[in-house]
């Protein structure tokens, strides 16, 4: 490292990691849940997925009570819908006005997302602010093939803006 380079803080280095934006979604008495998290899967020795949600958020008490979710990776084309997802729910179910979803093996599926994983939720851990759920992939949707939707220094991306 060169005296040029700031060292910054973690947090900032972390900014820096890019990652994919998804919507998770389970339902609960009845009810469609869901928030923007991030997701990350092993297809290797029984499909697996891990998805993190704030702790003591109504989607992780959500997914904790019923047990499964849906991870839904969004496109380029849907930033606005993670926003919607992001932000605090008004009244319970404001967050899936005007969004197309169907209900496929027992969770809300995003019919706009590259891929749904459906998910048996196995085991859940502290961390952070953030709560860890690791899930069993018990199903998958693949929507049509196009651009991810990024995050990155704390903002949404396509691909094509970061070149």
């Amino acid at each position: 490292m060169t005296d040029e380079t700031p060292m910054g803080s973690a947090k900032t280095a972390l900014d820096r990691v890019a990652t994919n934006v998804a919507v998770v979604t389970t339902y609960l008495d009845g009810r469609p849940q869901g928030s923007t998290a991030n997701v990350w899967g092993e297809p290797a020795n029984g499909a697996m997925c891990l998805i993190t949600l704030r702790r003591g958020s109504a989607s992780a008490e959500a997914v904790a009570r019923a047990g499964r979710f849906a991870a839904n990776v969004l496109p380029a084309d849907q930033v606005d819908l993670a926003r919607k997802f992001a932000r605090r729910e008004p009244e319970p179910g404001w967050r899936f006005t005007d969004v197309s979803f169907e209900e496929r093996s027992g969770c809300p599926v995003l019919l706009d997302s590259l891929v749904s994983l459906i998910c048996t939720v196995e085991a859940r851990a502290p961390f952070g602010e953030y709560e860890i759920f690791t899930g069993r992939i018990e199903d998958q949707y693949l929507g049509p093939y196009r651009k991810p939707a990024l995050f990155y220094d704390r903002r949404f991306w396509t691909i094509e803006a970061l070149g």
